[in-house]
Order: structure tokens, then sequence, then C-alpha cells
């Protein structure tokens, strides 16, 4: 009879393990996997017309390409979550590169029975000399 409770003890651990280690290695892959194309697509180079122009950055499209991302990749292990962002640009002749706008995210997934889980990724766009 001990042997019994032993083993449906250990069974139990190693589910709960498995399903706390599943979700937590999709909210690490899914967040590692931000790749650079969600930064880049918030920087308009081009008008309406398809016209080159001076590249600019928007910060709403950043807004929009990470919460878009994060919505669809992390359904299936965190249902609720929230962004927080950060813009910084620093201009100056002393740093390098002389022009470098930084965007930054929080991402912070609640996670009911576990602890919160928060990663924090930095972004920097540096300014090039365009002809």
């Amino acid at each position: 009879m001990g042997h019994i409770f032993i083993w449906a003890t250990f069974l139990v651990f190693s589910v709960v393990s498995f399903q706390y280690s599943y979700v937590m290695t999709g909210i690490n892959r899914t967040f590692y996997g931000v790749y650079k194309g969600v930064a880049e697509r918030a920087v308009i180079a081009y008008d309406e017309d398809g016209n080159s122009i001076h590249p600019y950055f928007d910060p709403n499209l950043f807004r929009d390409s990470v919460k878009n991302y994060f919505v669809v990749a992390l359904e299936p292990y965190c249902n609720n979550f929230s962004l927080d962002y950060d813009f910084t640009f620093v201009k100056g002749p002393y740093i390098e590169p002389a022009n470098c706008f930084k965007a930054s995210f929080r991402l912070i997934c609640y996670m009911e029975p576990y602890n919160d889980v928060i990663k924090v990724a930095s972004f920097s766009i540096e300014e090039a000399s365009h002809e």
C-alpha cells in the first residue's frame, strides 16, 4: 500500500513539474524569439507613394507590432499579460553612435498558481547617412 502512495505522489509531482516547465519554456521561447523585424516594422522609410524619405521611428506602430506578436505567440501559454514601453532618443558628440533611438518593452505574464514572469528587451535604432 505504501508503494502505491509513493508512486502516485511521484506521478502527480512529475505531471505538475512537466506542465510548469512546458509553460515556462514556451514563454521563454516566445520572448527570445522576438525577431528584429518587430522593431524594424516601426521604422518608416517610404511615403504612401513609395518615394524614399528620411527614415523615422513610429512608437505607436512599435507598440502595435509588439502587442500583436505576443497576443498570437503567447496564446497557448499565458492569456493574461501586460506590456510597458520606454522610448529614449540619445543625441550628442560623446556617445556612439552619435544619434541613437532606443525602444524597450517589459513583458509581464501573470501566472495564477505560480510567480509572475517578467522579461525586458531593448532595441537600438542608429541613425545612418542615406544617399
